[in-house]
């Protein structure tokens, strides 16, 4: 006689199964209807994992809850790095985008015909070099009074620093390579020699613009026509082929900060008139409380 014939035989046999008693959980042979479980019971945590084995009985065994890689703990990642390489990605896309305008606005000059402005503009870039130009000026304006001179001197002291912070400061830290005239067809009736130092920033531009600003603080109505020529000196330099656009845009404003810095150096040095009345000063006799002592 089976277990389906004896009444309570079979539910009695299935509460009495370790799992039952542990989980409430009925556990069903081969070809008999599943007991539902007792009401109430409470299942203990992780006993519905069972292996996939049967037992000696056919019954499935019940396993202990394993960690999982998913419920292993994971290392708090760094958010300052984090951030911090998020930041250094960011700026290195701007970076590329743009030398890539730089690169596009170089082309773009290379390849526009200009056969009148070819030649023009090779003899100014050529004349600009060591400042040749900037010089001749400050000759010229020494010679026409007072205040001119003194917009001389204060634009050869701005060619200086300017020379000085782009060719042993600006080229030697930056080091970007010279244009590829040939790869960007550049025409032969523009070249001038190409120079072998960096590209990085216009050097020419530089002490271009710092004479025209320093001059023209000092006599105002130099300021528009030093300003169009320093000007147009940048542009050769890039019409020739020699400078991305963005080494001259670089050395103007390097230009600019040095016309400052030799403003600023002139105006904290006495002048020739200030100097003579306090030699003349120090001839004057010292007075005391107990009269004139002789100084």
């Amino acid at each position: 006689m089976s277990d389906d014939a004896i009444p309570g035989r079979r539910s009695a046999d299935v509460r009495s199964h370790p799992v039952f008693r542990l989980t409430g959980v009925a556990v069903r042979r081969p070809g008999t209807r599943e007991v539902p479980a007792r009401r109430g019971a409470e299942r203990a945590p992780g006993a519905s994992r069972y292996l996939a084995g049967e037992g000696h009985c056919g019954e499935k065994h019940m396993t202990d809850p394993t960690t999982t890689d998913a419920d292993a703990p994971r290392p708090l990642r760094n958010t300052q790095d984090s951030a911090g390489a998020r930041g250094r990605r960011l700026l290195g896309a701007v970076f590329a985008d743009l030398r890539a305008v730089d690169g596009a606005l170089y082309a773009a000059v290379a390849a526009t015909p200009t056969p009148t402005l070819d030649r023009a503009l090779r003899h100014l870039s050529h004349a600009a070099d060591h400042s040749k130009i900037s010089f001749g000026i400050a000759a010229a304006l020494a010679l026409a009074g007072k205040r001119p001179r003194r917009a001389a001197f204060a634009g050869v002291g701005a060619i200086a620093v300017a020379s000085a912070s782009a060719n042993l400061l600006g080229k030697r830290l930056v080091r970007r390579a010279r244009p590829d005239r040939e790869a960007a067809r550049v025409t032969v009736d523009r070249h001038v020699k190409m120079p072998t130092s960096a590209s990085f920033p216009s050097g020419h531009t530089a002490s271009a613009v710092a004479f025209a600003t320093a001059v023209g603080v000092v006599l105002p109505p130099a300021a528009v026509p030093l300003g169009a020529l320093a000007s147009a000196v940048g542009y050769s330099r890039v019409h020739t082929g020699v400078h991305y656009p963005g080494d001259v845009a670089a050395g103007a404003v390097l230009g600019i900060a040095s016309a400052a810095a030799a403003l600023a150096a002139a105006a904290a040095t006495p002048s020739a008139r200030t100097q003579a009345l306090l030699a003349s000063a120090r001839q004057w006799p010292r007075i005391t409380i107990g009269g004139l002592v002789r100084g």
